[in-house]
């Protein structure tokens, strides 16, 4: 498993921000296995997603979305 963390500074872009990484996974043929948002001060958001594909499928979502793979291989949920 590999966890995916992203920060977005602005709350109103949730529902954009999805979007873009549901269509972008689509289009990948990858797939979240957990998806967990988390509300921050000054109205950040923290996206966290887990995968089960290979570190580089992984690493890729990281580069496009300018986010940091945290840690692998195993689970954080079941």
């Amino acid at each position: 498993m590999w966890v995916i963390e992203r920060f977005t500074g602005r709350l109103q872009s949730i529902s954009g921000r999805m979007a873009e990484m549901r269509t972008w996974l689509q289009h990948h043929g990858m797939k979240a296995h957990l998806l967990e948002l988390s509300f921050l001060p000054a109205k950040e958001v923290r996206f966290r997603l887990q995968f089960r594909d290979p570190r580089e499928e992984a690493a890729a979502f990281a580069r496009v979305f300018n986010g940091d793979v945290l840690r692998g291989p195993e689970p954080i949920a079941a």
